[in-house]
């Protein structure tokens, strides 16, 4: 089952830059990194830093392609409502396949475009489409669909304050509300 790298696995090994995000949120992002260092091995570490950025894969007659935000970026954000021109130009024009899957915003979708299938396959833990089921997406010769499962919020949160997580409020509150 391949992994890829995400923009938080990029923030834990590396750092977070200034202008990748807001400067008001710099600060706390910097506190969740050192929290997150502190928890790994040199081992943990190495395997993020040395995660793919993509994979393409095949799924019958298929060709999945996978990345984070973009096939071009770690970083970028292409939104679910977002023009099929927009979509071309940040996605399915940059590699040929069948089907194209992101996570990145923490929005699950389903879209097509020119007879090809873009699919963001939401969040396990933090969602940001209102729903706090953990999301993911299943991949079959019929296309992606995305899965929505209930668990345990309030053991979730408890742990977050057990582990004395630096961002514990803010990332309760989106447990619960399935809001950023």
């Amino acid at each position: 089952m391949p992994v890829i790298k995400g923009n938080a696995d990029e923030w834990v090994t590396r750092g977070i830059r200034t202008g990748e995000v807001p400067e008001k949120k710099i600060k706390m992002m910097r506190e969740e990194q050192e929290w997150t260092c502190s928890q790994l091995t040199d081992d943990d570490m190495s395997y993020l830093r040395e995660l793919p950025e993509q994979v393409t894969e095949s799924i019958g007659d298929k060709k999945v392609y996978g990345f984070h935000a973009t096939p071009d970026s770690l970083f970028d954000v292409v939104k679910p409502d977002a023009s099929e021109e927009a979509l071309r130009k940040a996605i399915t024009d940059k590699a040929d396949a069948d089907i194209y899957l992101y996570g990145h915003i923490h929005t699950p979708y389903v879209r097509h475009v020119d007879g090809k299938t873009v699919a963001n396959l939401g969040s396990v833990g933090l969602p940001f489409d209102e729903d706090p089921r953990a999301s993911y997406l299943i991949v079959n010769e019929e296309g992606p669909g995305i899965r929505k499962v209930s668990y345990d919020i309030d053991q979730a949160v408890r742990k977050l304050y057990d582990y004395d997580y630096p961002q514990a409020d803010l990332v309760a509150d989106i447990y619960r509300t399935g809001q950023l």
